[in-house]
């Protein structure tokens, strides 16, 4: 059932290296490129940090159990803080690593439950602006790949369930809006993970193993990110 998807993912893939790639043999900017901004220039370096934050993610699929649902005393909280570095190799076109820490709480104090997520990671990633309008508002795409470790810890005096611990592999495709406030710093809302693999079912947002095509608007909703851009030479 997975060649479906994966025929989508390789295609998504092609069209933006074969763009990149259309636009590497030009040697002048797109006509909406003006050539007097300094963002997405060649040879320009870049701290990133990229926030998420919610209070409704928790992924209870875990358990399917309605009684974790049900109740109105639950509380749910979930944060990524995520720095990235990237330099520009080519115009609108970025390398870099990152790393970063994402956590997920869940409780419910009439039962006498917890979860705690927590999520370490380490990667790389590249990045290709594709849309610009007017020099303000870009349009890119994203492609991330990382090492992960997720410690999964349960509290209950009513549930049985054991503390879990696994490391695993996740590579992930976003789509990213990009507001330029001045040359030197940028906003961006990024809808995360159009399309992931990973290599467990055990992992932060409970994708299935494999690939997998993920509806990134529900994703935003339910735990949106946000991030900042900042140029530092």
């Amino acid at each position: 059932m997975l060649y479906p998807n994966f025929r989508i993912f390789t295609f998504i893939l092609l069209l933006n290296f074969f763009s990149f790639k259309l636009y590497a043999q030009d040697p002048k900017p797109p006509k909406t490129l003006s050539s007097d901004v300094s963002f997405a220039k060649k040879g320009t370096h870049w701290l990133d940090l990229n926030l998420g934050l919610s209070i409704m993610n928790s992924n209870l699929a875990d358990f399917e159990d309605p009684f974790l649902l049900a109740d109105e005393n639950r509380r749910n909280f979930g944060l990524i803080l995520q720095p990235k570095f990237q330099v520009f190799l080519k115009d609108q076109f970025s390398v870099g690593f990152h790393l970063g820490v994402a956590l997920d709480e869940f409780e419910n104090k009439q039962i006498d439950f917890q979860q705690n997520k927590n999520n370490y990671f380490v990667g790389l990633q590249t990045e290709y602006y594709f849309v610009n309008v007017k020099n303000i508002f870009y349009i890119s795409s994203e492609l991330d790949a990382g090492i992960h470790y997720l410690e999964n810890k349960f509290s209950s005096s009513s549930i049985g369930i054991n503390n879990s611990y696994r490391t695993y592999f996740k590579s992930g495709l976003h789509l990213n809006f990009n507001f330029m406030l001045n040359d030197d710093w940028v906003f961006y809302a990024k809808f995360y993970d159009l399309v992931s693999y990973t290599n467990s079912e055990n992992n932060f947002f409970g994708y299935d193993e494999g690939i997998q095509l993920n509806n990134s608007l529900d994703n935003f909703i339910s735990f949106p990110q946000f991030g900042v851009m900042l140029k530092l030479f």
